[in-house]
């Protein structure tokens, strides 16, 4: 969830569309996607997500980012060095 500044008119939106999932550094296709067993060989990839967030932090409030233990992220040490104390991350 981002929270946007009061008086802030844009937004980043399809963020669904800004990530994907990978193996071995390859965005895997839907029929891949679909036939997942497992997360322990997939990495979710955020950097698409931490570049918009880049140029948006001062019109950012706090981002709530809720993970999946044992799934992977990509970007996510960007994003924590990105947005400091306005990220707010919880653990399923």
């Amino acid at each position: 969830e981002i929270v946007y500044e009061p008086g802030f008119q844009g937004l980043l939106s399809a963020l669904d569309e800004k990530v994907s999932l990978t193996r071995n550094g390859k965005p895997l296709d839907v029929d891949e996607q679909l036939s997942l067993r497992s997360l322990d060989e997939v990495t979710l990839d955020l950097t698409p997500i931490v570049n918009q967030l880049a140029a948006q932090t001062e019109n950012i409030q706090n981002v709530g980012l809720r993970v999946e233990t044992r799934l992977s992220l990509e970007g996510l040490d960007q994003m924590k060095a990105i947005l400091k104390d306005k990220l707010k991350i919880t653990s399923e």
